[in-house]
């Protein structure tokens, strides 16, 4: 069987990864999401805005009042696999984002000694860290930390850092067709993860040396029409090699799959935005 391809541009690409979305149409929005106080200037929100060219921005008012683009997280994605990946068509599917959401912020812990004083607490114990997670068009869910750049000489206002990837496959064991058919295949390539909702962390002590604090919390995505879990561990450390006086900690993060929830909605198809429910403790 000959493989079928499309010619764009004297570049040829092959029919499974060309898309109309980002060669021919005009993008829309298709999610956005207010980051957590803090991040921005002055400790303001920062707009990340999703388009059907699989394209994820910041956007922040400038001085005059308007709207403006400040930062493109695929540009992160793409230097990051550039190094790892030479297929320059599966590193664009790396760097495509099909869907993101942002994280609860994580927050250093205050001393007990501290937390009945009358000092103000160090911005990563007020407004904490800031993680976004996203998906890209190969079924890799992504944890990253965005820092605004506090040097003005900076060719870029945020930074970003790939802390953790899992991969996710949509298994077809569960539907009506043979395992290991064409079919099969086509469906599971076909899967794509549309749909992201990020649970509370949970913290605990961590035995590193110079771990400050651990933190676990799940993210749910939908992948095709089943739901999938991926679990993070995000260990935060006292970074003393830090030249930016502003960073004093580093995220170290281990994720994987989580299937511990017992798979309960396997023979369920689910549709539509995913909400995770949760109560939140005042003390």
């Amino acid at each position: 069987m000959k493989q079928s391809t499309v010619k764009i541009n004297d570049h040829i690409l092959k029919r499974e990864n060309f898309s109309i979305g980002p060669e021919q149409s005009i993008s829309t929005v298709v999610g956005l999401a207010w980051s957590p106080p803090g991040l921005a200037k002055y400790r303001r929100c920062v707009l990340a805005v999703l388009t059907s060219g699989l394209l994820l921005s910041f956007y922040d008012i400038s001085p005059q009042g308007k709207w403006t683009r400040v930062a493109i997280v695929n540009d992160c994605l793409n230097s990051y696999f550039k190094s790892l990946i030479d297929d320059e068509e599966l590193r664009l599917r790396k760097s495509n984002i099909r869907s993101f959401t942002w994280c609860p912020p994580l927050k250093v812990p205050i001393p007990e000694q501290d937390a009945t004083s009358y000092a103000v607490p160090p911005p990563e114990s007020r407004w904490g860290m800031y993680l976004l997670s996203v998906t890209n068009d190969d079924n890799d869910v992504i944890l990253l930390q965005a820092r605004r750049s506090t040097d003005p000489t900076s060719a870029s206002l945020y930074s970003f850092e790939v802390l953790s990837l899992t991969s996710l496959y949509e298994h077809t064991e569960n539907q009506n067709v043979q395992p290991g058919s064409i079919f099969s295949s086509a469906l599971r390539n076909r899967a794509r993860a549309s749909f992201m909702s990020p649970g509370p962390w949970i913290y605990q002590p961590t035995k590193e040396n110079k771990g400050v604090c651990s933190a676990i919390g799940n993210v749910a995505i939908t992948l095709g029409v089943k739901l999938k879990m991926v679990r993070h561990v995000v260990t935060l450390i006292l970074d003393n090699d830090q030249t930016d006086s502003a960073v004093k900690y580093k995220a170290r993060c281990v994720s994987e799959e989580n299937t511990s929830y017992g798979g309960l909605l396997n023979n369920y198809h689910l549709t539509g935005a995913l909400h995770w429910i949760h109560t939140v403790s005042l003390h």
